[in-house]
């Protein structure tokens, strides 16, 4: 019976586990998308990253998205400003 119970136990905190990343997860994503260091659209960050599986290149091509688009909207301000 003991034995039972510890496993019932364990499988309760491993799903708390799963839980927790997931919030946590999900803050991260959230403070990101607040400081513009990824898009508003990238939700494949905040999976990955809850399960474990972010690699080096996903952080690289999430920041490197933000910064094309930063640098795409700044030449076209650039070249409205330069038509005025």
């Amino acid at each position: 019976m003991r034995k039972t119970f510890s496993l019932f136990v364990g499988i309760l905190n491993n799903k708390t586990m799963d839980n927790n990343n997931e919030r946590l997860a999900a803050i991260i994503a959230e403070k990101l998308k607040e400081n513009g260091l990824i898009k508003e659209d990238n939700d494949s960050l905040q999976s990955s990253l809850a399960n474990g599986s972010l690699k080096e290149e996903d952080w690289k091509i999430a920041l490197e998205e933000v910064l094309n688009a930063t640098e795409e909207n700044s030449n076209e301000n650039s070249g409205e400003n330069e038509t005025e």
